[in-house]
């Protein structure tokens, strides 16, 4: 008989965030390796430092056919930096190589950037709460803890969202929006 997706999380395990970099990152880039099919990843406040994990997750042998992140224009100053671009472009790259799709979305509707507030990775075989990449990076005591988050929850968002790579213009123009917003 085939499970719920809630009866799949209740299976799930989590772990916390032990403050060892090298362990919090490879127990991170073992749960992206895990996920089937594809990588949903959600985190409005999304950090180039994620790139890494992912093109690590996704080496051969991998179920992972592609990986969408879902973030927001709320750190404007990274998205249009040029480290964060060339990350892209590398990891976009990489995993074309490896006949995986790879798309960045990025959410500049304030009523939709208070839906993504919160953090997740979301694959075919499950979902996890997740913290920020600098949380991993910097050894935070934050846990990773399965969750009942769907890919569909985002779709508005998804579909409303900039395209990184063919919006890039766009988004770089964000930052005068926003600084004329708080004006």
């Amino acid at each position: 008989m085939k499970k719920s997706f809630p009866e799949k999380v209740s299976e799930l395990g989590g772990f916390s965030i032990t403050g060892d970099r090298q362990t919090d990152v490879k127990n991170f880039v073992s749960l992206l390796n895990a996920c089937e099919d594809g990588i949903f990843w959600v985190d409005a406040y999304f950090s180039k430092g994620g790139f890494s994990w992912i093109r690590e997750s996704c080496t051969s042998p991998t179920n992972i056919t592609h990986v969408k992140i879902l973030t927001s224009s709320k750190k404007i100053e990274e998205l249009k930096g040029l480290p964060f671009k060339k990350e892209f472009k590398r990891t976009k790259k990489e995993l074309e190589e490896n006949k995986i799709s790879f798309s960045l979305k990025v959410v500049s509707k304030e009523d939709h950037i208070r839906k993504i507030h919160g953090r997740c990775v979301v694959s075919e075989n499950g979902s996890w709460e997740i913290p920020s990449v600098n949380n991993i990076q910097n050894g935070s005591k934050d846990k990773i803890s399965p969750s009942d988050r769907e890919v569909s929850e985002f779709d508005v968002e998804w579909n409303d969202a900039l395209d990184f790579e063919k919006d890039y213009e766009q988004i770089k123009k964000l930052e005068k929006i926003i600084k004329e917003n708080k004006s």
